[in-house]
């Protein structure tokens, strides 16, 4: 559980791009995370974009732990594995 609070954090923090802790859809930078993670975690990143949503950190990586516990195998080994080397 640590493991992933920190990646969602890490997560938070690239798309946080005014780092003021809370992402919306205009300070949002979804170029800073590989196109593999912003496809996995897209139901999130709609739900601020629709919903014209604020979240902040803690709501992000409480939103991320439960999609995790849907993800397939590959997308939560994908998750698991963003920000380590190969």
């Amino acid at each position: 559980n640590k493991k992933k609070e920190g990646i969602f954090r890490k997560i938070f923090n690239l798309l946080d791009n005014d780092k003021d802790m809370v992402i919306n859809i205009l300070s949002m930078d979804i170029k800073r995370i590989p196109i593999t993670i912003y496809n996995i975690i897209q139901p999130i990143i709609n739900e601020i974009k629709f919903k014209n949503r604020d979240i902040n950190q803690n709501e992000f990586i409480e939103g991320c732990m439960k999609l995790f516990n849907v993800l397939s195998f590959n997308d939560k080994r994908a998750l698991l594995n963003f920000g380590t080397k190969i």
